[in-house]
């Protein structure tokens, strides 16, 4: 699973670097057909490019937004994986402690079958504290 995030992560990044360029394109578009539109105010094709060149960099602006909004996103479910992953490895070694536990209470109560009374009640003796 880290391997698909890190492969989302690295396509997210990729489409930011392309949108900062388009960004930086449609900035300098929209400059030079300022400039003409403001040079040549009746030839409406410079207007008409000025107005697009701008509409284009505000859709790159929210492109951008988007995918640091997924980067964002992106970063909280990985580090959720990395929790659960991290819980779960926790819960194995809790479930080895318990395993090992019973394997020893079964050969505690294997051997102490095999124990006579006065051993056993010896036992019981140690086990409760009291020492006469």
């Amino acid at each position: 699973m880290e391997k698909e995030f890190d492969i989302l992560n690295k396509k997210l990044k990729g489409i930011k670097n392309s949108i900062a360029e388009i960004e930086n394109f449609t900035h300098k578009q929209s400059e030079l057909f300022e400039v003409l539109s403001k040079k040549f105010p009746n030839i409406e094709q410079f207007t008409n490019a000025l107005k697009e060149a701008q509409e284009l960099q505000n859709c790159a602006k929210y492109l951008q937004n988007e995918a640091d909004a997924s980067v964002q996103t992106l970063d909280v479910l990985s580090s959720k994986l990395n929790a659960q992953k991290t819980a779960l490895n926790s819960q194995k070694i809790i479930l080895k402690e318990k395993i090992n536990t019973r394997r020893i209470v079964i050969d505690i109560l294997n051997k102490i079958d095999d124990m006579d009374e006065h051993s056993i009640n010896n036992l019981k003796k140690l086990l409760s504290g009291d020492r006469e």
